[in-house]
C-alpha cells in the first residue's frame, strides 16, 4: 500500500518509496542536495539505498553531512549550513530520526540569515525578521513515530 497527500507539504507513504527520491528532489526544486544524517545511519542499508536511488537517476555522489548528534545544537546546525555553502547545495535531503530532520531544517533556515538563530525564538513577532529565502527540504523519517 502506498499513497500521497499534502497538508500543506507533500507526504509520500509506502514501502519502497525510497526509489522515488530523485523525483521528490526534482519536485522540490533540488538538484544539488546536501544529505544530512547521523554517523550511525550513514552506515546502514537504508542510507545506501537512498544513495543508490540518487546515483541510478544520474545524480552525482552528493555530499553527506553525517555529524548530526542527538538534540542538535547550534554548533551542529551551523556546521551543516557551512557544508551547504561549501558544496553549493541548493537544498537538503535529511534522512533519519528527529535529530537529523531537525538539523536539516534548521541548517536550511540558517543558511541565508544575517542574524543569529536565537533572534528568531518563538517570542512575540521575532519571526518577522527572518529572511524568507530558505532552501527546500526533503525529509525521510526512518523511525516509526517520527514525522
Amino acid at each position: 500500500m502506498k499513497g500521497n497527500f499534502s497538508f500543506p507539504a507533500a507526504f509520500w507513504l509506502g514501502a519502497g518509496r525510497i526509489r522515488e527520491l530523485p523525483q521528490a528532489l526534482r519536485q522540490a526544486g533540488i538538484s544539488r542536495p546536501l544529505l544530512v544524517t547521523d554517523s550511525a545511519l550513514a552506515q546502514t542499508a537504508v542510507f545506501s539505498r537512498a544513495q543508490s536511488a540518487l546515483n541510478e537517476a544520474g545524480g552525482a555522489d552528493f555530499p553527506v553531512f553525517s555529524q548530526v548528534r542527538a538534540d542538535p545544537d547550534l554548533e551542529c546546525v551551523s556546521a551543516a549550513a557551512d557544508a551547504m555553502r561549501q558544496n553549493n547545495a541548493d537544498g537538503i535531503l535529511a534522512i533519519g530520526g528527529g535529530s537529523a530532520l531537525d538539523a536539516g531544517k534548521a541548517a536550511a533556515f540558517l543558511l541565508n540569515q544575517t542574524r543569529p538563530i536565537w533572534d528568531f525564538e518563538d517570542a512575540g513577532d521575532n519571526w518577522r525578521g527572518a529572511n524568507p529565502d530558505i532552501p527546500p527540504i526533503v525529509a525521510v523519517p526512518t523511525p516509526a513515530g517520527t514525522g
